[in-house]
């Protein structure tokens, strides 16, 4: 069984100017294709592991939108190549899925960026609960083209 989902696209633009991007959650609403990310409660950029960002996230099942946060806990920094967190409701213990941005430089001003959507320690409960996997691999390319769009043309 597959327990991840991932897209990868390459970027006009430099890697620190991406990973500046993807280590700040203020940014985040920017590159979410799943229109689920809100603004970031915690500001400031990621600078190692252990961080923990909150942000304001919402569900949208027909008619009806859920309002809730997400603490989100920095596993792997690793400066201008990958940054990835686990996330868990507001206060609450994790729920057993990752995000992960994986940087290479393919030149002096263009990145290869992987995003990778992995729920392999997340318990059969928590799988059943939330919906999980949530988003398709083709939902995390349009990420992606946001995520150039936002590091193409900086706020």
């Amino acid at each position: 069984m597959t327990t991840r989902r991932s897209a990868r696209r390459e970027i006009d633009a430099p890697v620190a100017d991406v990973f500046a991007l993807v280590t700040s959650p203020g940014e985040h609403h920017r590159f979410d294709a799943s229109a689920m990310v809100g603004e970031a409660v915690t500001p400031g950029r990621l600078t190692r592991v252990g961080d923990i960002f909150t942000m304001e996230m919402s569900y949208r099942d027909g008619a009806e939108v859920e309002r809730y946060r997400t603490d989100n806990h920095v596993t792997v920094l690793d400066e201008r190549r990958c940054v990835e967190w686990a996330v868990a409701p507001h206060g609450k213990p994790l729920l057993g899925w990752r995000w992960r941005y994986e940087l290479a430089p393919v030149g002096p001003a263009r990145t290869r960026v992987t995003l990778i959507y992995d729920w392999a320690g997340t318990p059969k409960e928590n799988l059943r609960r939330f919906g999980v996997p949530l988003l398709t691999e083709a939902q995390l390319a349009i990420s992606l083209s946001m995520l150039a769009t936002a590091a193409e043309r900086p706020a």
